[in-house]
């Protein structure tokens, strides 16, 4: 949705195996297994790599590469719309009773 496409260096899809291994790495070096503190301190440790060297440390060991196209006003709109959408049913969801 977002014009974000995670692929191998020689163009194709990342292999299962791949994109599993990316996907645990991701969730332990970048969000820190989801502790506040140390998800705080991995996303800026990451933050800071990918500014310095181009590449994140999971994408560097599983040999893929990110790619970043432009986002159209299309979906801009589309996905700020879903963002808004989901923001409301949390906010009612936490109203519930």
């Amino acid at each position: 949705m977002l014009n974000i496409r995670v692929r191998t260096t020689d163009g194709s899809l990342p292999r299962f195996g791949q994109a599993l291994e990316r996907s645990f790495r991701v969730w332990l070096f970048g969000t820190g297994l989801g502790f506040p503190v140390i998800s705080m301190v991995t996303m800026l440790v990451a933050k800071s790599r990918l500014k310095k060297h181009g590449r994140t440390s999971w994408d560097e060991k599983t040999g893929l590469v990110v790619e970043h196209r432009a986002l159209g006003a299309g979906r801009a709109i589309v996905a700020a719309g879903l963002l808004l959408l989901l923001f409301t049913l949390a906010m009612l969801d936490s109203m519930a009773i």
